[in-house]
């Protein structure tokens, strides 16, 4: 008689450190659930009288009152009010005013490197958000770094004279490869370190928590906390005297005029956008700027649905692209 394949514990401590924010009944389904995925989580969403989601690149799943993942909507385990009041307190380490800037963005960083997304109620005052109030969701996205990802795109940066613009799709990737990628150029894996300096507006790269990054960005790297990326990259311009410069989600006017900045100041420019293929990427019209100023010399597209897989690269020359190439010619 076939016995059938034991099931093996697969321990994911990037997910664990994110669930160890909840209320304990989730938190207890979520690490029974954990313990046999095959595909890790990258979102927890929890919504007040909903069920708890759970979303990853394979789809999106529910969890049952006994802890089992569902994909129905009978009997599922959803959030009570008390709740959602108590999983913000927590994830505010029960100090909700030292978080009040973030929280007036959206958001907080996580001990551990996550980040939660807040929904709820905007307080006016004077004509500008100042606080936010009865919480009603929160997106908990959870950091992961992945050593090795960015080994083909470090190659890239090295032997390149300018910029990189790096674009895809949402859940592709593009901050987990930027991040293991200033690891990489900050702490001398191909030679001499390089200084870098990242831009991260909304804690998403470093993870900064109480001054200290939470996830691992190399031994030469300085991090701009919660600047805007415009002021934080002509800051780091004038006073960090950086040979590279990582930004997340470049976008804006005034964000594009920095890039030239740098490309003015000598600095490489590693930035990403959003763009579902190459074709998007180079015809946004701040890229199609950038690339026309010379601030890249090369640019990447991610693989929709595959975490972290380059689709495709090009080089750009004198305001146009290099369509022939698919690669680089590797050392």
């Amino acid at each position: 008689m076939k016995m059938a394949a034991k099931r093996v514990y697969r321990k994911d401590e990037y997910f664990e450190r994110a669930a160890a924010s909840l209320p304990m009944r989730f938190k207890e389904a979520l690490i029974r659930i954990n313990a046999f995925s095959e595909t890790p989580v990258s979102e927890i969403r929890l919504r007040v009288g909903r069920p708890m989601q759970l979303k990853s690149i394979a789809g999106s799943v529910f969890c049952d009152v006994t802890g089992a993942v569902s994909a129905g909507t009978e009997g599922l385990l959803k959030l009570s009010r008390e709740e959602m009041e108590e999983c913000f307190r927590t994830m505010c380490g029960y100090s909700v005013h030292t978080h009040q800037n973030e929280i007036i963005n959206g958001y907080i960083t996580l001990k551990g490197g996550s980040r939660a997304g807040i929904c709820g109620t905007a307080v006016w005052n004077k004509g500008e958000i100042s606080g936010v109030r009865d919480i009603s969701s929160i997106n908990l996205r959870i950091s992961r770094e992945a050593a090795g990802c960015a080994d083909e795109l470090a190659q890239l940066v090295e032997k390149s004279s300018g910029g990189v613009l790096l674009g895809g799709a949402p859940h592709t990737g593009k901050t987990t490869m930027i991040r293991e990628l200033a690891r990489k150029l900050s702490s001398a894996e191909n030679g001499a370190p390089h200084t870098v300096a990242v831009i991260d507006e909304r804690s998403e790269i470093a993870a900064m928590y109480m001054g200290s990054a939470q996830n691992n960005i190399g031994i030469c790297c300085d991090v701009l906390d919660g600047y805007p990326k415009a002021a934080g990259m002509l800051m780091a311009i004038r006073t960090l005297s950086p040979e590279i410069i990582i930004a997340d989600e470049i976008g804006g006017d005034d964000e594009a005029d920095a890039v030239i900045s740098a490309l003015n100041a000598g600095v490489k420019v590693i930035a990403t956008a959003h763009a579902g293929n190459m074709g998007e990427l180079l015809a946004r019209r701040q890229t199609a700027k950038l690339i026309s100023a010379g601030a890249f010399e090369y640019a990447v597209v991610l693989e929709s649905g595959k975490l972290g897989q380059i689709a495709e690269v090009r080089q750009l020359k004198n305001g146009s692209c290099s369509r022939d190439r698919r690669w680089i010619e590797m050392p």
